[in-house]
């Protein structure tokens, strides 16, 4: 008996008999992460007689695992390259189906950004990509999670391919609001920072800066925005 194939899922089932179970596994598409990063991929399947799945994946970057919810997790240690994955779900009946994509892991590229005040790093909080990730300040290690671009001025800072963002529904007029990753929107207003003469970072969405609150060295101390005051714990060094 052979698989065939699935429009709707994207991929191949194997039916068992004639009146058999059908196993569908959603594809997820093709994949992009950041070296180092942490990330979490919820994979969709479907059993037609409503059975339990088991899930298994080839081909995955090293360090990322599928566990028994279809959920592939892990901190992405493998060799910029491009992974050809195949995850298969099957059922009780012995019916299976199967998704293949392309997993590119890219190397990041950056420079660390430091606060004239506390000499502590503007930071990914634990390399987590996961859109709200907070940015907070810590002892500079020189890694991924402080690897940072800035393409152009006013620009995005980005960090793991994700932008340095103020949550616009987080506060009106944003002062006070700590700062988090999300996925870039190319010329959003709160994603687009000046790093002006005086090495502040000035939010072109509030005219907000960067801060540290107090030089706290801290680790772990949340990176908020706050009216621009010419202090030392709104002066960065960067790109």
């Amino acid at each position: 008996m052979q698989p065939v194939w699935s429009n709707s899922a994207n991929g191949c089932v194997m039916p068992i008999g004639g009146n058999s179970d059908i196993v569908i596994v959603q594809n997820p598409g093709s994949q992009s992460s950041y070296l180092d990063s942490r990330m979490s991929l919820k994979i969709s399947g479907t059993s037609s007689g409503q059975l339990q799945l088991k899930w298994s994946a080839t081909g995955l970057p090293a360090k990322l695992s599928i566990s028994a919810a279809g959920v592939i997790s892990g901190q992405i240690t493998a060799p910029p390259s491009v992974y050809h994955v195949i995850v298969k779900a099957s059922d009780s009946t012995g019916a299976f189906g199967w998704a293949r994509f392309n997993w590119t892991v890219t190397a990041d590229v950056g420079k660390i950004i430091t606060n004239q005040a506390s000499g502590t790093c503007l930071n990914d909080q634990h390399r987590v990509v996961t859109p709200g990730n907070p940015l907070i300040m810590f002892s500079c290690v020189g890694g991924s999670a402080e690897m940072f671009t800035y393409p152009t001025n006013a620009g995005e800072l980005t960090v793991l391919g994700q932008c340095l963002t103020d949550p616009t529904d987080a506060n009106p007029g944003g002062a006070g609001t700590p700062q988090v990753i999300e996925p870039c929107n190319v010329g959003a207003a709160n994603q687009q920072w000046l790093h002006n003469s005086q090495n502040e970072y000035v939010l072109e969405q509030n005219f907000l800066c960067l801060t540290d609150q107090g030089g706290s060295t801290v680790n772990g101390v949340p990176v908020v925005i706050e009216p621009c005051t010419g202090a030392t714990d709104q002066q960065w060094s960067g790109p």
